[in-house]
């Protein structure tokens, strides 16, 4: 049954080596026990003035939970650990008319072509939601955010946001 293949455990974590004692895989503490995570939160408060056709970060000023490194701001979570995120973020409206409204993950202050991102028509008065969902490669320092979109015909309030990351593995 012994396949030459020795485990290290050691005050860094664990790593895997061959027979040759070459490494094969390392397993750092801080991925298991505190791994890199952030939720953000707000409903019902005008968050965020949006420009009428143009993405722009929401605010972050709701209830907030940062561990493992990340740190929080009003302008976004800044990313501890360079990996691929899960990244989950809805921007939350209430006007008072028919139109496009939308939802993307906004990275260092762009939203782009490869941006994760939704749009949704508003409804007239109704609190209307567009939310968007991905795994996004990130590097050490990227600050992440949510941002709205609209398309009434002039400037238009946000009315809440929700955001969560979470790290799923290195690069």
């Amino acid at each position: 049954g012994n396949d030459g293949n020795t485990a290290i455990l050691n005050s860094s974590g664990v790593t895997m080596e061959d027979a040759s004692g070459a490494t094969i895989g390392t397993t750092t503490w801080r991925n298991l026990v505190a791994p890199p995570f952030a939720t953000s939160r707000q409903v019902g408060v005008a968050n965020t003035r949006l420009t009428d056709s143009t993405w722009g970060a929401l605010t972050l000023t709701g209830t907030t939970t940062v561990r493992g490194g990340v740190t929080a701001t009003q302008t976004g979570f800044t990313i501890p650990t360079a990996g691929t995120y899960r990244v989950d973020g809805t921007a939350i409206y209430r006007v008072t008319a028919v139109a496009p409204i939308g939802a993307a993950i906004m990275v260092n202050g762009m939203v782009t072509n490869d941006s994760p991102f939704a749009y949704a028509a508003s409804m007239n008065g109704v609190w209307s939601m567009v939310s968007v969902s991905d795994s996004i490669t990130l590097a050490a320092g990227d600050v992440v955010t949510v941002a709205g979109y609209q398309n009434l015909g002039g400037p238009a309030n946000a009315q809440g946001y929700s955001i969560t990351l979470q790290y799923v593995s290195a690069l």
